[in-house]
């Protein structure tokens, strides 16, 4: 754990620099800034419309006849099961197919570089964030 000085060993270090009291040196923060100025600057220069796209979907779901497993029993006999050579567990468990359909609002966000950044170009690159995060 990295301990800030107190104002009397500030005081007492006279013409030591900022850097040297608080254990940084102006390479790595000259680094650092160097590097969120060149993440940032592709955020900025941009021009974004918010959108709301209406999806109306639906899908063809298998319906399976298995009992949620309540002990360790259960679970182990689920996976003895599933995976016993030469035997279609699937097929077994299968009772039939349901279809489920609902109507959704997927919120997306267009953005296009700004006119300095971009030369003449058709390409449209359409980009998905992973799990977990938003379009920000």
């Amino acid at each position: 754990m990295v301990q800030s000085p107190s104002l009397c060993q500030i005081f007492q270090l006279g013409h030591r620099s900022p850097s040297a009291i608080f254990g940084f040196d102006e390479s790595n923060m000259f680094t650092s800034v160097s590097i969120l100025a060149v993440l940032v600057a592709p955020v900025i220069a941009r021009n974004c419309v918010n959108l709301t796209v209406p999806v109306d979907i639906s899908s063809r779901n298998a319906v399976f006849n298995i009992d949620v497993p309540q002990t360790n029993l259960d679970a182990t006999t689920f996976i003895q099961n599933s995976t016993q050579q030469g035997r279609n567990f699937t097929d077994v468990a299968l009772s039939g197919y349901a279809t489920v359909s609902g109507s959704y609002k997927i919120s997306a966000q267009f953005c296009v570089p700004s006119e300095a950044q971009t030369a003449s170009t058709s390409t449209v690159q359409i980009l998905t964030h992973g799990i977990g995060f938003d379009k920000t």
